[in-house]
């Protein structure tokens, strides 16, 4: 369930105690879930967003190899869509199988170094930009068809060369 309480955070933010679920029951039933199966594998999302056709999501894990982020899911409408979400999907510290969503409030804050000020990151490729450019790189990056980005279960990312 904490994927539909991560999704109702990001649609209904809250300023004191952001962390209770009680501030987020009365919107429970603002979203359709009905489609989908808990613990929800982000090979759902699809059916997700069918069913909320206002709602994109994004999501990314932490690649601890790597000391990075994987896209584990990037919607195909992120930017035709007025809500738009990012989630960070963790996996359990005991190394249990057990994954546990929450909404990344600020991508940016998660994603660059702290001390960069004026940053964006782009959805399609974490790349950071300054705010100049970044308009510029998200929409390069998400309508270009030169770039194939291949998703593996819940570790890895990686881009290729499509063919023209």
């Amino acid at each position: 369930m904490c994927f539909k309480w991560a999704v109702l955070s990001a649609l209904f933010p809250v300023k004191i105690n952001p962390h209770r679920l009680s501030n987020y029951i009365m919107s429970e039933n603002a979203i359709d879930c009905s489609s989908l199966h808990f613990p929800v594998d982000p090979k759902q999302f699809s059916d997700f967003e069918r069913d909320n056709p206002d709602i994109a999501l994004h999501c990314l894990a932490i690649d601890e190899e790597k000391k990075s982020f994987s896209i584990l899911y990037l919607s195909a409408h992120m930017h035709l869509r007025s809500k738009r979400i990012s989630l960070l999907l963790l996996d359990s510290p005991d190394g249990r199988d057990v994954h546990h969503y929450v909404w990344v409030k600020n991508l940016t804050r998660l994603v660059t170094n702290r001390n960069e000020h004026s940053r964006h990151v782009c959805w399609s490729c974490l790349h950071v930009a300054t705010r100049a450019g970044a308009a510029r790189a998200q929409l390069s990056s998400s309508r270009s068809s030169a770039v194939r980005l291949s998703i593996t279960r819940y570790h890895h990312a990686e881009f290729q060369q499509a063919p023209l």
